[in-house]
């Protein structure tokens, strides 16, 4: 009589059939609220800018905090319009730098602002370089767009 074999216990895996694509939807949510470098360079450049203006801004003479406390009317009420801009600047800093999808529309939307208003000097060379850069910035932004959240 034969002895009988007995079957041999066979491990079986389970793997990933396209590896590929799993390991780059990996990254790309990884990357998704990763602010690339130009960001945070951009980023860095407007907190500056917002906090600069806002300390020029409160400490001026004309347009400062305690002469829009002062002055009653509509002087004193544009007193506060280059305080809040500014303000403004350092919130949407920070969300740029988080990748905050509304960042990019407040940034968007005050892009093109500043594009109009620059229209009526458009015949000095440093608009020409302004409207570029703020053209090429934008670009940029709306080309990595899907990376904000």
């Amino acid at each position: 009589m034969e002895p009988q074999s007995q079957p041999v216990p066979v491990e079986t895996t389970v793997t990933n059939p396209n590896p590929i694509t799993t390991q780059s939807s990996d990254n790309q949510a990884e990357e998704k609220g990763k602010a690339p470098l130009l960001v945070i360079i951009i980023s860095w450049l407007l907190l500056l800018s917002g906090v600069i203006g806002l300390l020029g801004v409160i400490f001026t003479p004309t347009l400062g905090l305690v002469s829009a406390y002062f002055l009653m009317g509509m002087f004193g009420m544009l007193a506060l319009v280059p305080i809040l801009i500014n303000i403004l600047h350092i919130v949407v800093s920070f969300g740029l730098r988080k990748m905050k999808k509304w960042a990019l529309y407040v940034v968007t939307a005050g892009t093109i602002i500043s594009i109009l208003s620059s229209i009526s000097y458009f015949s000095e060379l440093s608009v020409h370089i302004e409207i570029g850069l703020n053209i090429a910035i934008m670009a940029y932004f709306w080309t990595i767009r899907e990376k904000f959240v």
